[in-house]
This record gives C-alpha cells, structure tokens and sequence, in this order.
C-alpha cells in the first residue's frame, strides 16, 4: 500500500486524503473518502517522528488489534491495519469522518 499524489491530495491505498481531522500524542488522524465504496473514514496514522521507534509501533498495532476484537457502539471500528511508507495506519469507523 503506497501513498502517492492524485491531484492535491495525498491517497493511501483506495483512501483519498481529504484533510487532517485531529492528531494526538502519537498519532494523525486524517479524513479519507473510499471512491469505489462512497464513504469516508477515519485513517489513523501513527506520527512520523514514531514511525521508526519500535515500541510506538507495537503499542499502535496492539491499541488497533485490542479496539478490532471489541464489537460496541461506544468503540471505534478498526477496517484495516496496513503500513504506508514504513508508518502503521488503521482505516476506522466511517461515521467518524462523514461530510458536513
């Protein structure tokens, strides 16, 4: 899964990058838009300047595997956990990034 330029947007894999929707202490989260689904989703992204430290690796692919064993509406739902560049990156709920 390679990010790469599409116009002025960045795209992860089938996921256009609309913009950045919050970051966090370790991580990014971006608004994407699915083209061959029409919907959005939450892409979270583990922050560049973690990418290479390994235990912030680990502790962001647990976090996503614990949070995709829960099934609840108060819980996020993890789609996918793939790497983007060599940075973990976990497309999530639909509903958190609809359209305004």
């Amino acid at each position: 899964m390679l990010a790469r330029r599409k116009s002025e947007c960045l795209v992860f894999s089938c996921f256009e990058v609309v913009e950045v929707a919050a970051q966090g202490g370790m991580g990014i989260v971006l608004k994407g838009h699915d083209a061959s689904l029409g919907r959005f989703v939450a892409i979270k992204v583990l922050k560049p300047e973690l990418a290479s430290n390994t235990l912030a690796r680990k502790r962001f692919l647990r976090e996503a595997k614990m949070a995709a064993a829960v099934s609840h509406d108060q819980v996020i739902t993890i789609h996918a956990v793939d790497h983007v560049e060599n940075t973990p990156a976990a497309p999530q709920r639909p509903d958190l990034a609809r359209p305004t």
